[in-house]
């Protein structure tokens, strides 16, 4: 397979296991404990509420180590076939479990995991921190950031566990515009890519009118903002982090050999 094939099967993977643990976090999240701390004022409080742990996400970094081993597994299985000075076939293996190898997986891995759980905690305590600035209730504000249950589905939608701080302060940024009332400044909403279009003509009436967009049509404006962006952070992360793996993979692949003695550090390019 080449470099791409490797990215093309692996990737998915890595975006499917990300979507699954955002929904793991949100179909555990008890509702009634974050509110109750959202009333007492404890940001910090509900925000821990919502366990956003390591452990959350262990799917995802199984299938990194797996795009990780099958990339430096893909490497060798590339080199040629060569002989040793005493005319044996040289066999080209990687250990996934050589101590090195294991240390850059562990590394890898640790790092995409502190990374994502340390932007969620920070995200989701300003989105709750706007939310009760802006004057909206315990539950409402609880609500924006774990999703509302679909009737349909029976799981949350919308919500901003998942999403980067970025994404949480455009789409924010969004909410605000469209409650706003000054037409010019609604207008920017029809700027953003991730926008569900199905809601324009909603925006559209409301800018002719003159009106803020207000209630259930602002909550599943924002909401479907929010799914949509869940899904590219999804990819984006997957495309980043399985492009790091294989390629990482790569590389140790090739200083298993040298390290072997299989060939020298010398008669090895990279391209």
């Amino acid at each position: 397979m080449t470099f791409d094939e490797l990215l093309s099967t692996y990737e998915p993977r890595l975006a499917a296991a990300f979507r699954e643990a955002i929904e793991t976090i949100k179909s555990t999240v008890v509702l009634a404990r974050v509110v109750e701390r959202l009333d007492r004022g404890d940001v910090n409080g509900a925000v821990e509420a919502m366990q956003i742990e390591p452990e959350a996400f262990s799917a995802l970094e199984i299938a990194l180590q797996e795009a990780f081993n099958a990339g430096g597994t893909n490497a060798v299985g590339k080199l040629p076939k060569v002989m040793d000075p005493q005319g044996n076939r040289v066999i080209w293996r990687f250990g996934v479990r050589n101590p090195t190898a294991e240390a850059i997986l562990r590394d890898l891995s640790s790092t995409m995991v502190m990374h994502i759980t340390d932007d969620q905690r920070q995200g989701i305590r300003q989105a709750l921190e706007q939310g009760l600035a802006r004057g909206a209730n315990p539950r409402s504000t609880a609500l924006d950031v774990v999703g509302r249950q679909s009737r349909v589905t029976r799981r949350r939608e919308g919500g901003v566990i998942g999403l980067t701080r970025y994404q949480i302060e455009f789409i924010e940024r969004a909410r605000v515009h469209l409650a706003s009332g000054d037409p010019e400044v609604m207008n920017r909403y029809f700027e953003l890519k991730t926008r569900d279009k199905r809601f324009d003509r909603t925006v559209v009436a409301a800018i002719r009118a003159g009106k803020p967009v207000t209630g259930e049509a602002l909550t599943k404006i924002v909401g479907r903002l929010r799914d949509k962006n869940l899904l590219l952070r999804g990819e984006m992360l997957a495309r980043t982090e399985t492009m790091m793996a294989l390629s990482s993979a790569r590389d140790e692949a090739m200083r298993q050999q040298i390290e072997a003695g299989k060939v020298q550090a010398q008669d090895v390019t990279k391209v």
